[in-house]
């Protein structure tokens, strides 16, 4: 059932400016508790795909979110993006990594 109501809840237009309807659908299962397995990683993929990559991570540190392995390739995609950010901003900067991480 929950998977039926994200879906049409997908369907619906969003006006620029407000919240999407699924992402407001998820707020309130989380303010009841845990999201499951699939609830967890639909909004996850929702507010990774609006760069509001802190949001996941404050729900993950209050156990809110279901693992899973999906979820893990979300979360490791962000962690290898902000890796690679940090690296290209070492080389920028003229930095040695070799020398920086002796």
């Amino acid at each position: 059932m929950i998977q039926n109501v994200a879906f049409h809840t997908v369907s619906v237009p969003v006006q620029t400016g407000q919240t999407p309807p699924l992402l407001q659908y998820f707020g309130t299962l989380l303010t009841r508790g845990k999201l499951n397995a699939f609830e967890s990683f639909e909004l996850s993929r929702l507010v990774v795909n609006q760069n509001k990559n802190n949001l996941l991570e404050n729900w993950l540190a209050e156990d809110k979110l279901e693992c899973s392995e999906e979820l893990g390739d979300i979360v490791k995609a962000i962690i290898m993006e902000f890796v690679n950010y940090t690296v290209l901003c070492f080389f920028s900067l003229g930095n040695n990594l070799v020398v920086y991480f002796k």
